[in-house]
């Protein structure tokens, strides 16, 4: 069990509502730790990383802006840009 614990899967209990609806507070959920060491993450996945300022605490959060790019918002709406498409696209979500 200890090998498929540590390398494979991570239990965390969600505290906080910034990620309600998907996740709600005190949700416990498992996490994959296999795939990210195959490929990078895609736009609108869920991921958990350590916060830069303390490294005990984790966070919870949906992927919008990939590598490279810009995210802005304006007028509640979010908008994607990059190096080589400086027009961008709207991203489509609540």
């Amino acid at each position: 069990i200890l090998p498929i614990r540590y390398y494979m899967v991570q239990p965390f209990f969600v505290r906080g509502a910034s990620m309600e609806s998907t996740f709600e507070n005190k949700y416990y959920i498992l996490i994959d730790e296999i795939t990210y060491q195959f490929r990078k993450p895609q736009r609108v996945e869920v991921v958990v990383f350590r916060s830069p300022e303390n490294t005990s605490q984790f966070f919870i959060k949906r992927t919008i802006g990939l590598p490279g790019e810009t995210v802005e918002i304006k007028n509640n709406k979010v908008f994607i840009s990059s190096g080589t498409d400086a027009n961008g696209f709207l991203l489509k979500e609540d």
